[in-house]
């Protein structure tokens, strides 16, 4: 019965994904807005020719020109089944923005209370031709200015704070203190950090993140490829080969099976409704979590 129930969510999972995905690829096509596959989304049209089997999300990349556009243009979304989530929404806290379906309901992590729903993540790759030493240095900042944003959204556990005594010291408590007396300029803050590493010219691309960053060589993404993905076709970047090498090694040999599993963790999803935070409040209250 369970694995039925699973069979169950993970096809209407799946349908409700793709049908996101290929809306926003219309979109973007249809603004003359620059994409590209990424990640695992590459390697899904490569090795399976659509998702992943065992993977339950879907990555684009965009020049920070195009992504900056698409989100200019936000409000031409309303009458669509999909919208922009980004760090210009009051309680959004990841550095890179989402396409999410208006009609389905997620909550993802308990610290952060924000309503989203199933989605595509848009990740922003910078122009520059930076040293590698200084696009570390430029990582740091980003990542520092990064988490002090999150910290200002964090609703804060004890266990949270305990973690980051333990791993930080004072210090922690100090960013912790100045991010929440400081919040709207720690957010501003991010924001035009993250808006000032893109160069109007350059031979690399840069993507970064929390957890790192990651240096592209321009010419990989030149033009583009497309290929088959389930029912509809994607860019992928011409210079896919060595980008898959760069993330993934032998990307063609697929991993064990106990590390085909998704790392992905919610509080709440509803593949049917859009709900607010008070009402999946109230329904987490009910033992209600999982809704397809």
């Amino acid at each position: 019965m369970a694995e039925e129930i699973d069979n169950n969510f993970n096809t209407r999972f799946k349908e409700i994904l793709l049908n996101t995905f290929k809306e926003a690829i219309d979109f973007l096509d249809s603004h003359g807005l620059r994409w590209w596959a990424a990640y695992g989304t590459i390697l899904g049209a490569v090795r399976h020719k659509g998702l992943i089997p065992w993977d339950d999300d879907i990555d684009i990349y965009m020049p920070r020109e195009d992504y900056s556009k698409l989100l200019a243009l936000r409000s031409e979304m309303a009458e669509t089944n999909i919208d922009v989530n980004s760090y210009n929404d009051e309680g959004y806290f990841y550095s890179f923005g989402k396409f999410v379906n208006k009609n389905t309901t997620l909550w993802e992590l308990k610290e952060y209370p924000f309503i989203g729903g199933v989605y595509i993540d848009i990740f922003a790759i910078e122009l520059t031709d930076d040293e590698k030493d200084v696009v570390a240095h430029n990582h740091k900042l980003f990542s520092h200015k990064l988490r002090r944003m999150q910290l200002a959204y964090d609703e804060l556990s004890f266990k949270t704070i305990a973690y980051g005594l333990l791993c930080h010291g004072l210090f922690y408590m100090q960013d912790v203190c100045y991010s929440k007396w400081h919040k709207s300029q720690v957010i501003a803050d991010f924001k035009d950090y993250d808006n000032s590493l893109n160069k109007a010219h350059g031979d690399k691309y840069v993507r970064y993140a929390g957890s790192g960053y990651r240096i592209f060589d321009k010419s990989w993404f030149d033009s583009y490829v497309e290929l088959p993905f389930e029912w509809f076709s994607v860019k992928v970047p011409v210079g896919y080969k060595p980008l898959l090498e760069l993330s993934y090694g032998d990307y063609m040999t697929p991993p064990p099976i106990d590390k085909r599993v998704s790392e992905h963790v919610r509080v709440y999803l509803n593949l049917n409704e859009r709900l607010s935070m008070d009402e999946v409040k109230l329904r987490l209250k009910h033992g209600e979590k999982l809704v397809y």
